[in-house]
């Protein structure tokens, strides 16, 4: 059984436009029904869509909750940003995974990696996607999975004078990892 291939060219088109297409195929027995809705922007995606940048990162023992800039686009509407990935990695040379991927929520940005490993450190970046697929990475930022100290007890002095005196304290009970 052969396939016959037919391939439209549109050329009335300018720059930036969304096209909607469906697709159907046919054999000797008929045609099938329409495929699902396929979008594209006349736009390249790498060229009109800059990284994220500006990404912050909060942590605590356990989670880590990166945030980043939204990605104004340089061209519209296919240029236009849509949603958003973020990649995340230990940094002692474990496998860069996608933890969060909305192509179609692009009020999102913030995402929080909880369960992690204490005093662990771990990297991050982000990817923006428009109409024609995903942008560059942004720069990667870097964080350990740590809490603030807790339960500090106050200095005491040790040797006062009229002119100086020498403090000396305890060490935090949590350093927060």
């Amino acid at each position: 059984m052969g396939y016959t291939v037919t391939l439209a060219e549109i050329t009335s088109l300018s720059g930036g436009e969304i096209c909607a297409f469906m697709f159907r195929a046919t054999n000797s027995e008929g045609k099938s029904s329409d495929s699902a809705i396929f979008s594209a922007a006349f736009a390249d995606a790498v060229s009109t869509v800059n990284a994220p940048t500006k990404l912050a990162a909060e942590s605590s023992q356990t989670s880590i909750t990166i945030s980043w800039d939204e990605v104004a686009s340089t061209q519209l509407p296919g240029g236009a940003v849509t949603g958003y990935r973020v990649y995340m990695r230990k940094a002692n040379g474990g496998e860069k995974i996608v933890v969060y991927e909305k192509n179609n929520l692009k009020s999102v940005r913030k995402y929080t990696a909880s369960q992690l490993v204490t005093e662990q450190e771990y990297i991050f970046s982000v990817q923006a996607y428009q109409y024609n697929g995903w942008a560059a990475e942004s720069t990667e930022v870097t964080i350990k999975a740590c809490g603030k100290p807790s339960l500090l007890y106050p200095p005491t002095i040790v040797t006062p004078s009229s002119t100086k005196f020498e403090l000396q304290w305890d060490p935090p009970v949590s350093c927060g990892g």
